[in-house]
């Protein structure tokens, strides 16, 4: 075996001791050359995870995107078309009703967002007459043209609640909770579901995604609830508007069925206080939403002591005050008196 004879060092340097306990740390940063990662490891190279790639993945960077004239849409020649906000949420389920029962004919509407919808005419005579109209004013707060600068200023979206104890499983719970981010338009009752999760669609001015979890405070006790979005409120105008085409082919006369008898007024005394779940049924039956051929006196949505309750309950309790309501409604030949707390009684 060969053996080669190493010379020897005349003065060897001594080896200094580590300032810390780290073995590859040192305490002069500006030492390292600008090409060795110091925190790179046999381990992190062999897994591909060095600790550099995960600081770039903690920094968001925006994807930037560019728009071209072949990608916009065409807002040049919008005469036939306007945008309007409507004033209750359900007017946007019923609005093919509402502008036919106006005398329009030829148009078609889209949901755009919050309470916004695109009406589009088939000629711009139709769409200036709707602007014109004073009677819009009912149904609409705000009518502006087609522009490529309109936002909607608004959403309507559903919102989940979760964590909350058994006895706040309630409607008027998830809508008192629901109300910190928005205003609550309804609440999911199906008792297929999970009835320990409250489901509540709002209308908010919130743009971003909401996940948050809120403190709610019961009987003295704090408790952590997750209120999370999990969908947009997407009406489907059309569908709503063919039902109610088939119930008008159903019932296109109006031929007193429905009207009272004689007999059925004689049993009822003048003042009579009316039984709270006669007055529920009645309310769930009666209250719908009827075209402009089926619409009659006795048919009228606001018409009678049912249709008292629904107005005053829908526009002047408040949710989050929960302040209870007395109706009172003189007539020339009887009077109703009424109460609602949050829900009918």
């Amino acid at each position: 075996m060969a053996r080669f004879q190493r010379k020897p060092n005349a003065a060897p340097k001594p080896i200094p001791k580590p300032t810390n306990t780290h073995p590859r740390s040192q305490s002069n940063p500006a030492s390292h050359t600008s090409h060795v990662n110091p925190n790179r490891t046999y381990a992190t190279a062999l897994n591909d995870k060095s600790p550099q790639n995960s600081e770039s993945k903690g920094t968001s960077i925006l994807k930037s995107v560019v728009l071209d004239a072949t990608d916009l849409i065409a807002t040049s020649d919008m005469r036939n078309a306007i945008l309007v906000k409507v004033r209750d949420v359900h007017l946007i389920l019923n609005i093919n009703n509402v502008l036919r029962k106006e005398g329009f004919y030829d148009f078609h509407c889209k949901y755009i967002g919050g309470m916004w919808l695109w009406i589009e005419f088939g000629n711009s005579d139709s769409c200036q007459k709707l602007q014109s109209n004073k009677e819009m004013s009912w149904y609409f707060t705000h009518m502006k043209p087609v522009t490529q600068s309109f936002r909607v200023d608004e959403r309507v979206v559903w919102i989940e609640i979760d964590g909350l104890p058994l006895c706040a499983w309630t409607p008027q719970a998830y809508k008192k909770i629901a109300s910190r981010w928005g205003e609550p338009l309804f609440v999911d009752e199906d008792s297929h579901d999970n009835i320990a999760m409250g489901r509540v669609c709002i209308r908010t001015r919130i743009r971003s995604q909401i996940t948050e979890v809120c403190k709610v405070e019961i009987h003295g006790q704090s408790h952590n609830v997750r209120i999370k979005e999990f969908a947009g409120w997407v009406p489907d105008i059309e569908v709503m508007d063919t039902c109610s085409r088939k119930n008008s082919e159903v019932d296109n006369s109006d031929n007193g069925e429905d009207c009272p008898s004689d007999n059925d007024v004689q049993d009822e005394e003048e003042g009579e206080i009316r039984d709270a779940n006669v007055l529920h049924e009645e309310l769930c039956r009666d209250i719908t939403v009827l075209s402009e051929s089926r619409f009659s006196g006795h048919k009228a949505v606001f018409s009678g002591p049912t249709g008292v309750v629904v107005m005053y309950s829908q526009t002047l309790f408040g949710v989050e005050t929960e302040k209870p309501l007395i109706g009172f409604d003189m007539g020339g030949t009887s009077t109703d008196v009424s109460r609602y707390a949050g829900s009918y009684e």
